[in-house]
């Protein structure tokens, strides 16, 4: 369990000490992402959302905070509290675009079963309406993930739950600060 918690350390890395002025984007060390829909556009410079993460009893909270955006796209940041010590995550900058790829790289690989519907569910920020997703796959190992989603909160995401060989992991919003 622990094992998770470092590995998720090191992915989320250090933060690069940058100064900006307002409204300037941030400089990004990754590649831009792209994504079907720009899911901070309602929301101000400033608005973050943190989520309480439970994954195989290692309990940690993350923090989402919209940094920059324009009409096509945005920047945000990640960061990670772990065992009472705070970890900056890298700005990862968003493109709003057509999305060509399921992301496995494999033309051959078996597509996995998607269901969805809609209903409320409680988080301990507050009770939602949302569109929840799921998608189950067999291989290379048995996953099975479900995300709550609302328009009304910035990045959209109310609650997660997935399951991989055995192992669970569960994210709730826990506080949204729109600004």
């Amino acid at each position: 369990m622990m094992h998770t918690a470092i590995a998720l350390l090191l992915v989320v890395g250090p933060a690069l000490a940058q100064e900006t002025k307002d409204g300037d984007k941030p400089k990004v060390s990754l590649p831009a992402v792209q994504v079907p829909e720009h899911l901070w556009k309602d929301f101000a410079v400033g608005t973050s959302v943190t989520y309480k993460t439970n994954s195989a009893g290692t309990e940690m909270e993350m923090t989402t905070i919209l940094l920059w955006k324009d009409d096509k796209g945005y920047v945000v940041r990640t960061d990670v509290v772990l065992s009472g010590t705070k970890v900056d995550g890298q700005p990862i900058e968003y493109v709003v675009g057509r999305v060509t790829s399921d992301g496995s790289g494999d033309p051959e690989a078996p597509k996995p079963r998607i269901t969805e519907g809609d209903e409320e569910t409680e988080v301990p920020a507050g009770r939602f309406r949302c569109h929840w997703t799921q998608v189950e796959t067999e291989k290379p190992v048995p996953c099975m993930t479900k995300t709550w989603t609302a328009r009304e909160i910035p990045g959209g995401m109310v609650k997660m739950e997935s399951e991989t060989s055995g192992m669970k992991t569960t994210m709730a919003l826990l506080r949204v600060e729109k600004k």
